[in-house]
């Protein structure tokens, strides 16, 4: 899947200059890097840029961030404070 599948319409036309830049590809890079040697970086890629695909960027009306990490591995998903892939919180 392309980089850009990642994304509604309207935030790919927002981002997309910082996404195709050398910047965002030396992060790309640093993450696949630490993957590579046996770290665990969640959410998985494909659901690390979920929101933008979820919420179409002309119905965005409030943004929501979140520092907390997960109390546990393998449960971000993409959406602040979600926890859809957690035992207590089973997908619908």
């Amino acid at each position: 899947m392309a980089l850009q599948d990642h994304f509604e319409e309207g935030w790919w036309i927002k981002l997309a200059p910082y996404l195709k830049s050398e910047k965002f590809n030396n992060i790309t890079n640093f993450l696949k890097s630490e993957v590579n040697s046996g770290k665990m970086i969640t959410p998985l890629f494909n659901n690390i840029f979920r929101a933008f695909k979820e919420c179409p960027y002309k119905e965005l009306k409030v943004v929501m961030l979140g520092q907390d990490p997960y109390p546990w591995p393998k449960v971000a998903d993409g959406l602040a404070f979600s926890a859809r892939n957690h035992p207590l919180n089973p997908p619908a």
